[in-house]
Parts: C-alpha cells; structure tokens; sequence
C-alpha cells in the first residue's frame, strides 16, 4: 500500500501552475504589440548615428509596432545626420519622432531627422528650424560682398535634402526651404498650424493616445526603451572631440617620455594606448590633416628647442604652431564639436612645461661622469687571466674585458687601464702607475 502525500502533491502542483503562468505571461508579451524608444539627447554625431541604426536593428529582431524617438538637439554632423535619415526612410516599422520635453530644441540636423520621420511630433514648449549649413573649412576665399562659393553649394545641397523630405511627407515645403536658406525657426504651435508636423503631445501619455486615436498603434501597446550599450558609451566618449584631443596629446607626450627614458615601459604603453584610441576616434570626426600637421610639428620644434641652440625660436614657432593646430584640428563650426579654447590653452602650457622639464633633465646630464660602460674603467686596476700572444684577458671588478699592451705580460701580473682603443683596453703593468709612469 502507498501513502498518499497531500503536502507534497500540493507543492508539485503550485510549481508546475507557476511554471504554466510564466510561460503564458511570456507568450503574451511575446504576442504583444511593441514600442521601442530611442532618445537623442545632444549634438548628433557618429556615436548616436551608430546607436540610432543598432536601435532600429533590435526594432526588426522584436517585431515592433513603431520607433520612436524622442529627441533634443542642437544640431550635428551632417553624414551622422544622413546616416539617421537613410535609416528612417529604409524602415518598414513607421518611425514617429517626437521633440520633448518642453524647452528642447530640433535645432539644424534634428530638423532634417524631423521632416524625415513617418510622424513628427512635438512637445508645447520646444521649437525647429536653423538648419542653414554652418563653414566647414573656413571659406573659399571669395571677394567682400559676394557668397562663399562652399558655403553656398552646402546649402543648395542641403536646401534640395530637406525639400525632398518635405515632398515625401507630404510637409510644408516652403517653411522647410527657408529653414535651410534662412535659418528660419518656429515653435512647436507654429509648426503643428503651418503643417510642418503632426501632432503637439504634452508627454509621452498624450503622443501614445493620439498615436491610437488616428490608429497607428494599438491600445495595449508595450513600451521598450532601447539603451546604448557598453561600446556605444565608449564611442561617445572618444568621440567627443575634447576627450579625442586629449587622447592624442597623452599619446603623443608618452611616446617622448618613453624615447627619453628607454626602458620606463609604462609612458609608452599610456601612450600607444591612448594615441590609437585617439586616432580611433579622429576617424569619425572632420579633421582638418593640416591642424594636425601643424599639432605635431609644433611638438616637434618644441622638443628640438632642447637639443638645438636656436634662442628660442625653435620652442616660439613650436608653440605657435602647436596653438594653430589645434584651432584647426576639428574641420567644421557645428556646435557641439570645437574643441574648447581654454583646453587648448591648458594644453598649449603643458607642453610648454613639458618641454622646459625636458630640458632640465637634459642640462643636469651634461658634465656627469659616465657611469657604465668601457669608458668607466680608466684608471682601474685588474689581473690578467688569459694570454694569447699580444692579446689579453683582463679581469677588472669581476667583469672579463680585452686588452692589448706595450709591454710583455704574464700570467696572473696586475695591471691597470690607461685608455681605450675601440673596445679594447690598453693596459700597463700596476707597478708604473704607483711611479707615475704613462
């Protein structure tokens, strides 16, 4: 006969009706419709281009319903913000983009990604536009009174952009054109009245229910925030064109410190570190390859200033150079990428010191007895171990060392060194050194 236990049938009937639940919880948020969010907070440039296309991926692997972005910008890069564009218009999953929360801004690049959008949506309390082409470059040298020929053909190009968004959506056009001829801006009440987007939402709450009530997304929709990952956050940090400058300048002062010290292995690997993460990052950023040019040749006349006697003309045109290097080194005025003046002229001082610390070490060096090597040895006394011929073996402080000498020497005779002859030692018997004999 077997008994029965209640207690145990009730535990292993409570586990499989937890299991049951949990599958039927995952196979309804599986079935469930899906938003995913991605947010654009700050100057768009390669790090967000990059999570804008990984978000998208993700929005494809889990099926969503709808992208939105939520967005604040002050504007970017123009092939980051193409790079976000080409994504949109590529997408099958609508992409609604949506300026909050009140006091942001689609300033320049957003504009572009705004007009883009399936559905372009605002927040009371934000504005658009600005979005005329800034110099990249400098100017092409045109005559006073007459439009810079680069500039001009970046706006056309960008003019000829916006305005096929704008066709594509079925948006104001002609707002959309002087946005990019005229810098033109408005608010989020002007732009919902002039048809230049769809929806004025006061949160996230609002935007989902007018998005259900025109029936583009269901009622039990599940919202899923897409973060940026671990490689994502470093891009961003490199990318920043300070945190760029600052990578190479490190790389590049530890690669001297290591040239001058042979051996002190820790500034060279600090260094190779950081000027390959640097140049990593100057690779998705408009650089100018005469500021950088003009960076290190000026680091180059600085650091020769200790070696060649130029009264100071050397470490002048160094930092000189050094200073309009690094103006130059970023190729464009967008905001958000210029490397900040008082950093530049941090750095501008450091390397200055640097290479006045240099060339202390330098100058403490000359008139120092040499401390190893052959030339060391002068005066010394040894014994010779070894005879071949007029050949030598002398032992001097327990080191082996070749010698050759005037006189006949025997086995086991002291002698002492008078000078070198290569990397021979020319030696004499001990006994002519106490009677002071050359």
């Amino acid at each position: 006969m077997h008994i029965i236990n209640k207690s145990s049938l009730v535990k292993k009937f409570s586990a499989a009706l937890v299991f049951l639940l949990c599958i039927l919880n995952n196979v309804a948020n599986a079935q469930q419709p899906k938003a995913l969010t991605l947010q654009i907070d700050g100057a768009i440039g390669p790090a967000i281009a990059e999570y804008v296309h990984e978000g998208f991926r993700q929005a494809r692997l889990q099926e969503a319903e709808i992208i939105i972005i939520e967005l604040n910008t002050p504007g970017g890069l123009d092939l980051s913000m193409r790079q976000i564009t080409q994504d949109i218009l590529a997408s099958k999953i609508p992409v609604v983009t949506y300026v909050s929360p009140a006091g942001s801004r689609a300033a320049s690049a957003g504009t572009f990604i705004l007009y883009a959008s399936n559905i372009a949506a605002m927040a009371p309390g934000t504005n658009l536009g600005a979005a005329s082409p800034v110099a990249v470059g400098g100017t092409s040298g045109s005559e006073e009174g007459k439009p810079d020929t680069l500039l001009q053909k970046a706006q056309n190009d960008a003019g000829a952009y916006i305005r096929s968004l704008a066709e594509l959506r079925k948006r104001n056009v002609k707002w959309a054109e002087k946005a990019v001829t005229e810098a033109k801006s408005i608010t989020a009440e002007q732009a919902f009245a002039k048809n230049v987007i769809d929806i004025i939402a006061i949160d996230m709450t609002d935007l989902l229910r007018q998005l259900q009530n025109k029936g583009i997304i269901q009622a039990d929709i599940q919202i899923v925030k897409f973060e940026p990952d671990w490689r994502n956050k470093l891009l961003a940090t490199i990318t920043d064109p300070n945190i760029a400058y600052i990578l190479l300048m490190i790389g590049i002062y530890g690669l001297l410190l290591e040239f001058y010290n042979p051996g002190a292995i820790l500034p060279g690997v600090v260094g190779v570190i950081s000027i390959l993460l640097g140049a990593y990052a100057l690779q998705f950023l408009p650089i100018s390859y005469v500021g950088l040019a003009l960076l290190v040749v000026g680091i180059a006349f600085m650091v020769l200033e200790v070696y060649v006697s130029s009264f100071g003309i050397l470490a002048t045109g160094g930092v000189v150079a050094f200073i309009a290097g690094s103006i130059l080194l970023i190729d464009t005025e967008v905001p958000g990428f210029r490397i900040a003046m008082p950093l530049i002229i941090t750095m501008g001082v450091t390397s200055v010191a640097f290479v006045i610390w240099i060339a202390t070490l330098t100058l403490k060096t000359f008139g120092l007895k040499t401390v190893s090597g052959a030339q060391t040895l002068l005066g010394h006394n040894g014994e010779v171990i070894s005879v071949q011929g007029e050949s030598y073996t002398v032992k001097i402080n327990g080191e082996l060392w070749q010698a050759k000498s005037s006189y006949n020497l025997v086995l086991g005779q002291k002698v002492y060194v008078q000078e070198l002859d290569s990397l021979r030692l020319v030696v004499q018997p001990a006994e002519l050194q106490t009677k002071g004999e050359s």
